[in-house]
């Protein structure tokens, strides 16, 4: 008795079919996904260069109450790095707060954060600016601040440490 085996043969084709079209299936879908969130090699190397290019230097901090702006923290630093650097947030103790205002002036007392819509903040490459936190809308204890973290647009973070407790 011959057999022909042929129902073991379509068996198989159809079994590789299934596995073929879910596989690629879910190639397809997960090429989207992680082309989408991939930086090209272009764009990581020009974000590694804007954070190389961005320097600070901490000079001193100070905290400060007014009857005009209430409770303040004024932080010092220099910008030696190659670029200016904009300020995308500040953090101060690990928690970034809508509350948590802040400007940045020259040591003249020049306002360096545009007003308008796109309001920018920017640290001027080669010079002093000054660094200053308001906190008069909250019950904020400045006396207890640990740390300030300055997040820049480049994605770095520049961490400055309280030493006037």
């Amino acid at each position: 008795m011959r057999r022909r085996a042929v129902s073991e043969i379509v068996s198989a084709v159809l079994v590789m079919m299934v596995v073929l079209a879910g596989m690629g299936f879910y190639i397809a879908a997960s090429e989207t996904r992680i082309l989408g969130e991939a930086l090209s090699v272009k764009e990581s190397m020009q974000l590694n260069q804007n954070q190389i290019s961005e320097l600070l230097e901490f000079i001193d901090m100070f905290q400060e109450s007014s009857p005009t702006y209430g409770e303040t923290v004024r932080v010092f630093v220099y910008n030696y790095g190659l670029k200016n650097i904009t300020v995308s947030n500040v953090i101060v103790d690990g928690s970034l707060s809508e509350q948590n205002s802040f400007r940045i002036l020259d040591l003249d007392g020049k306002n360096f954060t545009s007003n308008g819509e796109n309001q920018t903040r920017v640290l001027p490459m080669s010079t002093t600016s000054e660094l200053i936190l308001n906190f008069s809308d909250t019950f904020f204890d400045t006396s207890q601040i640990e740390s300030i973290v300055i997040h820049t647009d480049s994605e770095k973070l520049f961490e400055i440490l309280n030493t006037t407790k």
